[in-house]
């Protein structure tokens, strides 16, 4: 019994670090985006945001992409492994095949800017720094050997220094360009940190392991479930921004990416949560599936506890909160918070029922079964919803969309006994 409890406790200890470094690093990046946004808003104005706001929707649909599933599938094999010549390889493969497809969609999109389609006003520039500032940093490498304390002070520190620079160098709406490089170019630089970081003090072998092409093509075959449901969530994530402006202005999308970045924010606060519970649950399904329960139901307590006050006091009061954020810019904005003000909540459930209990105990296939065809069922619609109620009705599709894949995911749980201690047969 000794031996067991103490293994308990180290496993607890140990996601409890985790989760504390992650928060503390997650709280500061959010800040910096809030920053940035409520400095467009009020220095550079609504027109600039709304530049803004598009650049970033086209980046993070090119990111959706170029993440291959990664953060599901590497993250996984990465859990409770040893840091051997094979972690290596296997590091330096997914790196390489993010960086050739984020190279690939950018020379794409950027061809086709460049010919006119399509006509909407973003910048290439902040969608290549935003693009390259993501890829450079790991986020499925520092999951899965869940180094995060040794990568969080300086990887945060570096960023921090977006805000001095932004007070310095950006003053007007001409600068909305000198913005995007240097909120790109230190997130780079601290995503290039983490990695070397990484290397030099937990993998022991040269920074870089050349990978063969055969080994590529194997890493992309055995991700290619989770590459196609989180591709497919993210379509739904990140199109409904870019459709807004097609089939609506521009405004719509500045409008709806307002109320979405107060929306971020309280994911990014469950974020930490996710990320340090998957690669441990992962671990403890395997060799201790007590200590897994006891950890998934502790966190979903965490997640009622935390987000209903939170996303009720979201729907109760949206107009003081948009206000604040964007001052008298965006007065539209807080109906469409209104509307999403619960989508934390279901985020952060299904977050833990489908990453947490479906993935670790090898229901994959049924996990990308039901994200896909939420995302599918969204993607069908999204466009008359768009063209008869705008930002609302795409933050209403959202929820909706949240709110089926929580319903499925806790009947697949149910039905087949994943949160008992021992598996009906």
């Amino acid at each position: 019994m000794t031996v067991g409890a103490v293994s308990v406790k180290d496993d607890l200890a140990k996601f409890r670090t985790n989760a504390v470094w992650l928060l503390g690093g997650q709280v500061v990046a959010y800040a910096i985006p809030v920053f940035v946004t409520t400095y467009i808003v009020r220095v550079l104005g609504s027109e600039a945001f709304d530049v803004y706001a598009l650049t970033q929707s086209v980046a993070v649909q090119m990111l959706v992409v170029a993440n291959l599933g990664f953060d599901i599938s590497i993250t996984k094999r990465l859990a409770g492994k040893s840091r051997n010549l094979a972690t290596a390889k296997l590091a330096s493969g997914a790196w390489a095949c993010q960086w050739a497809t984020a190279l690939v969609l950018v020379a794409t999109v950027g061809t086709l800017q460049f010919f006119g389609f399509p006509s909407a006003n973003f910048s290439m520039l902040g969608v290549l720094v935003v693009v390259a500032s993501s890829i450079a940093y790991p986020s499925w490498l520092v999951s899965g050997l869940e180094t995060f304390s040794s990568v969080s002070v300086g990887f945060v520190g570096i960023r921090l220094l977006i805000v001095p620079g932004s007070f310095v160098l950006v003053q007007e709406e001409s600068d909305l360009q000198i913005l995007f490089l240097l909120y790109g170019l230190l997130s780079t630089v601290a995503g290039f940190y983490c990695w070397f970081r990484i290397w030099r003090s937990v993998i022991p072998f040269p920074f870089w392991i050349r990978p063969k092409f055969e080994e590529l093509l194997t890493l992309l075959k055995e991700s290619r479930f989770a590459f196609g449901s989180t591709l497919l969530i993210g379509l739904y994530l990140t199109l409904g921004p870019i459709l807004l402006t097609l089939l609506k202005t521009q405004h719509e999308t500045g409008r709806f990416a307002i109320a979405n970045q107060i929306r971020v924010g309280a994911v990014a606060v469950l974020s930490p949560l996710s990320a340090a519970l998957f690669p441990r649950a992962t671990d403890l399904f395997a060799r201790n599936r007590g200590v897994a329960l006891h950890l998934v139901k502790r966190s979903l307590r965490v997640i009622l506890t935390l987000f209903t006050p939170f996303c009720t006091l979201l729907f109760l009061f949206p107009d003081q909160i948009v206000k604040i954020l964007a001052g008298q810019e965006y007065p539209d904005a807080s109906e469409v918070l209104r509307v999403m003000a619960f989508q934390p909540l279901l985020i952060g459930i299904s977050t833990v029922l489908g990453l947490s209990v479906l993935v670790p105990q090898g229901k994959q296939k049924e996990f990308s079964f039901v994200v896909m065809s939420a995302a599918a069922l969204n993607l069908l619609v999204v466009v008359p919803i768009i063209r008869f109620e705008g930002a609302t009705g795409l933050a209403g599709l959202g929820l909706l969309t949240e709110l089926l894949v929580s319903i499925a995911f806790s009947i697949l749980i149910f039905k087949q006994g994943l949160l008992r201690k021992v598996i009906p047969t």
